[in-house]
């Protein structure tokens, strides 16, 4: 019988326990803000009166879930940063078919609205528009997002542009999408009643056409091609015999990708094919030639002048290992040949006595590799080139008569020539390539010891050299006296010796077309002479080194007016600093003065961000390259912007903005280390995050243009350490519309 009872009382209680639970119901929470009605993100507490305890809820879709009962007084409180707290007692009532109920709660922003960043919102029409037809494009997808990752969807118009309430104060991030068009994705820039316009790129379909021909007879070869980037994509196909096509479709963005292509008895083909949405039709349609056997290439040494057949040393070095496939000294009529394989890369070396050396890669002496291939070799004779030696007072800037000794690392004696009275300048023959080293003496003046460069030899060249004399200073025979007492009694008048002229303030003296240029390094910290700096100076004009002399403290070189020069100075322990200098025709003597602060490699990034050289724009020239290192703007294979490179770039920002007309092409560069695609996409990145930059402070996307060559345009050998820094740059050229 109880046991009976107590099933009839578990019944009993599980049928009854529905009826109390009909009075708690689910409630969402909404906050938003009082005068604009837009939902705010904030923190919400519910309490019930009786009760200590929070209740547990959770957020969903921007709404604060609870359950709460019928009936039941709660305490309400909601808070947000830049608005008033709320605080209420509510007792919420399950009169609602919506599950869950939805509470709205208004948070008043602070302040009168008026001027605070908060009220001051506005209405923003946005027109998205085809850039080059300049039509609106009504179809388009427009999403904002808010500095918390909240989404903003805006309110479609009739006229087809977009309508939405915006903070002015705040930052957006816009992006906008439409069939057919590049997706756009950029910070939004909101000006106070000024609509909103975004222009969408057409995305460009690549579409390609590739077929194998045999190189021997141009007969169609029955292939298959295979096209990847290694890291994401691969596509392949085949072509018949009878001249079929691959047809293929690859993404407009710009990409490189390895084209393969194979067929049987023949060998494998690779080659480079870069995807971008420049290319025309005539880029799209590739015919690549196979060959059975290997490729043979014959050289004809030839005089540049007189078209004669030269006897010379012919070498073609594989750079896949270094080993010469073919190494001919004093080759018969000129002619040499070698067979090569078409799947690697060549060096190419020729040398005749009494000519200028020849190298250049074999891919870039024949750009189109056939089976039998005849390359002519055109060597430039070695003619006279000549020194114009010269010397100058130091003080009056008049040349003087001297005497010249010069001697190269290649002489065992010193050949020396001798000024006239008349002429006042000397000429000395260069018959080799050398680094000379100049003596020059005169008669009352102290002796000069300097340097030629005359490395990058041609024939007819003249290398200009002047020395800066200074004279001796007098010395007066000393007498001394034979008593001292005779001296006090009756002094010798002696008449006043003239004083040795002082060495001349070299920066305000001004010479005929020249000047003399003062460096001093110091450290940026500490104010004081780095001894040990190293000081060098090449004329950007011509690139020829300009030989100086001097320390730390006083580093002096003769600069030509009207000219531009590259100042290198380093240190050990210390970061290299590079700039570019301009003279005017009559530049003053605070012109002619630099003091260099060099930044220790340990220094932290602020101080590097407060001497950076921000004045490199300042000279630009329409149509010449800026180069800048890429180490002032990035660190070692990344392509994130360093802070310190904002202040050289916003420069630029300022040139533009004044000069409405003028655009901006940004090149990056890389050296030959690691693998050439991926120094191409990184160098593409840097170019673009620099563009970004520029867009980002106002300049319009249309004035800028930005692309990267990776390692494939070297300006100097990458063989040294310093030679692969220089290659490691970006390159601004400003133009005029």
């Amino acid at each position: 019988m109880r046991y009976r009872f107590s099933i009839l009382l578990f019944y009993g209680l599980s049928w009854l326990l529905p009826l109390f639970a009909q009075d708690e119901f689910k409630l969402a929470i909404e906050v938003r803000d009082k005068r604009t009605q837009r939902p705010i993100l904030a923190i919400v507490s519910v309490v019930a009166i009786d009760s200590k305890n929070e209740l547990k809820g959770k957020m969903v879709n921007e709404k604060y879930e609870i359950s709460v009962k019928a009936g039941v007084q709660y305490r309400v409180f909601a808070a947000s940063q830049e608005y008033k707290t709320y605080r209420q007692t509510h007792v919420f009532e399950k009169n609602s078919a919506q599950n869950p109920k939805v509470f709205l709660l208004d948070l008043e922003p602070l302040g009168d609205g008026t001027n605070t960043a908060v009220a001051r919102s506005s209405l923003q029409k946005i027109r998205i528009i085809d850039r080059k037809q300049q039509n609106v494009l009504s179809q388009a997808t427009v999403l904002i997002k808010d500095n918390t990752g909240q989404t903003i969807v805006p309110t479609k118009a009739a006229d087809g542009t977009w309508l939405v309430e915006l903070k002015e104060s705040e930052t957006y991030v816009v992006e906008v999408k439409a069939a057919d068009y590049e997706t756009y994705k950029n910070e939004l820039r909101i000006e106070p009643n000024a609509p909103i316009e975004i222009a969408l790129n057409l995305s460009v379909k690549n579409r390609f056409l590739f077929q194998a021909v045999d190189a021997l007879t141009g007969k169609p070869v029955a292939a298959r091609f295979k096209i990847t980037d290694k890291v994401r994509e691969t596509y392949s196909g085949t072509t018949n015999a009878e001249g079929s096509f691959y047809e293929i479709t690859l993404p407009p963005q710009t990409q490189t990708y390895d084209l393969i292509a194979t067929a049987a008895g023949y060998r494998t083909q690779q080659s480079t094919l870069v995807v971008n949405a420049n290319l025309i039709a005539d880029q799209t349609r590739r015919v690549l030639k196979l060959s059975k056997a290997d490729i043979s290439v014959k050289f004809q040494i030839r005089n540049a002048q007189t078209g004669q057949p030269l006897v010379a040393n012919v070498r073609v070095i594989d750079q896949t290992d270094k080993r010469a496939i073919l190494n001919v000294k004093n080759t018969p009529k000129g002619e040499a040949a070698v067979q090569i394989n078409p799947e690697r890369k060549y060096v190419l070396e020729v040398e005749s006595a009494g000519f200028m050396p020849y190298q250049q890669p074999l891919e870039k002496a024949i750009l189109q590799l056939e089976t039998e291939n005849s390359l002519i070799i055109k060597m430039n004779q070695i003619g006279d080139a000549f020194a114009s030696l010269a010397a100058v007072d130091g003080a009056t800037g008049k040349r003087i008569a001297a005497i010249f000794k010069i001697s190269s690392n290649q002489d065992d004696e010193p050949t020396q020539s001798k000024t006239t009275e008349i002429a006042l300048v000397a000429k000395f023959k260069i018959s080799e390539p050398a680094i000379f080293t100049i003596e020059t003496t005169a008669q009352g003046y102290r002796a000069h010891k300097g340097q030629l460069d005359a490395e990058e030899f041609n024939a007819g060249k003249v290398f200009t050299y002047e020395a800066v004399l200074t004279t001796e200073p007098k010395i007066e025979p000393k007498v001394e006296p034979k008593k001292a007492e005779k001296v006090a009694e009756t002094p010798k008048v002696t008449p006043p010796t003239t004083p040795p002229p002082p060495l001349p303030a070299v920066v305000e003296k001004k010479l005929p077309a020249s000047f003399v240029f003062s460096l001093r390094a110091t450290d940026v910290q500490t104010n004081k002479i780095i001894n040990g700096a190293r000081f060098k100076i090449v004329n950007a004009g011509n690139r020829q080194p300009v030989v100086g002399k001097g320390n730390a403290s006083n580093y002096q070189a003769q600069l030509q007016a009207a000219q531009g020069y590259l100042i290198e100075v380093e240190a050990f322990n210390y970061d290299k600093f590079l700039t570019k200098i301009e003279l005017s025709d009559n530049p003053s003597p605070a012109d002619l003065r630099r003091e260099i602060k060099l930044i220790k490699k340990t220094a932290n990034a602020k101080a590097k961000a407060a001497f950076v050289n921000d004045q490199v724009f300042e000279n630009a020239k329409l149509g010449e390259a800026v180069t800048i290192e890429d180490n002032v703007y990035f660190d070692q294979s990344s392509y994130i912007l360093r802070p310190e490179a904002h202040s050289q770039l916003n420069q630029l920002v300022v040139l533009m903005a004044k000069n409405t007309k003028l655009k901006v092409q940004i090149a990056g560069f890389t050296d030959n280390v690691g693998d050439p695609r991926l120094n191409l996409i990184l160098s593409e990145n840097r170019a673009k995050v620099i563009a970004n930059y520029l867009v980002y402070k106002g300049i319009t996307e249309s004035r800028i243009t930005h692309l990267g060559y990776g390692q494939t345009k070297p300006i100097t050998p990458n063989d040294t350490e310093d030679n692969k820094r220089k290659n490691r740059r970006v390159e601004f050229i400003i133009k005029d519309n």
